[in-house]
């Protein structure tokens, strides 16, 4: 999860329980559906930890109930996931953050005909600032997360209210950090530690898994009673350091690109102090040549606004 090679295996005991604990994460997503076990599309790639987990249960457990889930490879292109969205009818697409966000913004762009599912679940990785409003107000469907790892499977899950994470907080042990490793009041963002309570075969105590958040002030209306994490505020290496001391978060740079409609994703690369490198996702080559001379602009001037 860090970005470092890191080798964790995970003992069977821990393995196979992980599918009765991940009953408290389906509970939102079966009363948003309205089913005991709706259906999913999953689009993920093949050499996943999802995948590799899978394959294991499905060698070493007999389920009474299996999933309804539909895999598809990363690569797929829109038009044949928006096919099998009018064949199949699943209720929930589940993906990548980056790549949902892509997605919906793919589809309204090309002025795709979509049938939506009743709901969308992002993992593995944040939705890029504003994601969640694009997708929620423009095709009405309700974006909910799950907060797991490599290094522990549970972590945190949006209830139907959708107001930060519910810790898993007998599963998985939850510290936010200062700079100093000493923890940060509620409401202050600091480095996410996480220690596996469950996992035998590595133990993890006090792990630093690369993560920014803060932990929520007041309690979920939901009525649980998990201390709640607020959205992830990025990763700890993605904040920019200028040469002239100053840092520029990265919710600054989306706000300097949200509103371009020639913008379907981008991607802020700073190779050194000074010196940048912008990838535009567009729909075609005029729409990247209007949105590359207004974003080169602003992020001039938001980067280096000094002559």
């Amino acid at each position: 999860s860090t970005g470092t090679p890191l080798h964790v295996s995970h003992d069977r005991i821990s393995l196979l329980a992980n599918i009765p604990w991940g009953e408290r994460e389906r509970a939102p997503v079966n009363h948003i559906c309205g089913s005991f076990r709706p259906k999913e599309l999953y689009v993920g790639y093949e050499t996943s930890t999802f995948k590799k987990v899978t394959a294991f249960y499905a060698e070493a457990a007999r389920l009474p109930v299996a999933p309804k889930r539909r895999f598809v490879a990363l690569d797929t292109p829109v038009e044949e996931i928006v096919a099998l969205f009018e064949s199949e009818r699943p209720d929930v697409l589940v993906g990548y953050g980056g790549w949902l966000d892509l997605f919906f913004r793919t589809v309204t762009a090309r002025g795709l005909a979509l049938r939506p599912p009743k709901m969308v679940m992002y993992m593995g990785e944040a939705l890029p600032h504003g994601a969640r409003a694009f997708i929620e107000e423009r095709f009405g469907v309700p974006v909910l997360s799950r907060y797991n790892a490599v290094e522990s499977f549970k972590i945190g899950f949006f209830c139907e209210r959708r107001t930060g994470f519910h810790l898993h907080e007998d599963l998985c042990h939850v510290r936010i950090v200062g700079d100093d490793g000493r923890d940060v009041p509620a409401g202050t963002p600091g480095r996410v530690l996480v220690s596996n309570l469950v996992n035998r075969a590595t133990v993890l105590l006090n792990h630093p898994i690369g993560d920014v958040a803060a932990l929520s002030t007041g309690t979920c209306a939901c009525g649980r009673t998990m201390r709640l994490l607020t959205e992830l505020e990025g990763r700890v290496e993605d904040a920019i350091a200028l040469d002239d001391g100053r840092f520029v978060h990265p919710r600054s740079v989306w706000q300097a690109l949200k509103n371009d409609a020639d913008v379907l994703q981008y991607q802020l690369v700073q190779t050194e102090p000074r010196r940048f490198v912008l990838h535009l996702a567009t729909l075609d080559d005029a729409a990247f040549a209007r949105a590359r001379e207004r974003s080169l602009s602003k992020l001039a001037r938001l980067l280096a606004p000094d002559p």
